[in-house]
């Protein structure tokens, strides 16, 4: 695993705290990977320098992204296109809640309540 940033102290930090390789920002697109997970709702898709490329991707590459859920993002939209293989956001979102709500109550999210949901905002 590997951690990066367009914000290297963060990034390093993160690295440190975890004991994970860190890869500056600016070196990104000279490391290899398999899997794409964005977690920073911050960082905006493009060519600048503190921006991600898209073109970084490849077709077997794995991408997530848990930086605006349950949103589907433009980087999940880019990585489509260019044959990534998507990681769907929606069974991590419920997880999340799910976790929350079962630390308030002690109980589990009854199942019907995402379904209920999922019909509503078809």
């Amino acid at each position: 695993m590997s951690v990066t940033s367009p914000n290297d102290r963060a990034a390093q930090g993160i690295a440190k705290t975890f004991d994970v390789r860190y890869v500056p920002f600016a070196t990104i697109y000279d490391t290899l990977c398999d899997i794409v997970i964005q977690t920073d709702p911050e960082l905006q898709l493009g060519p600048g320098k503190l921006n991600f490329n898209p073109s970084y991707l490849r077709e077997t590459m794995t991408v997530m992204d848990i930086s605006h859920l349950p949103e589907e993002t433009e980087l999940i939209r880019e990585a489509e296109n260019r044959g990534c293989e998507v990681v769907s956001v929606d069974e991590v979102y419920r997880r999340q809640l799910n976790q929350i709500f079962k630390a308030i109550t002690g109980q589990e999210i009854p199942d019907e309540i995402f379904t209920s949901r999922s019909e509503y905002t078809r």
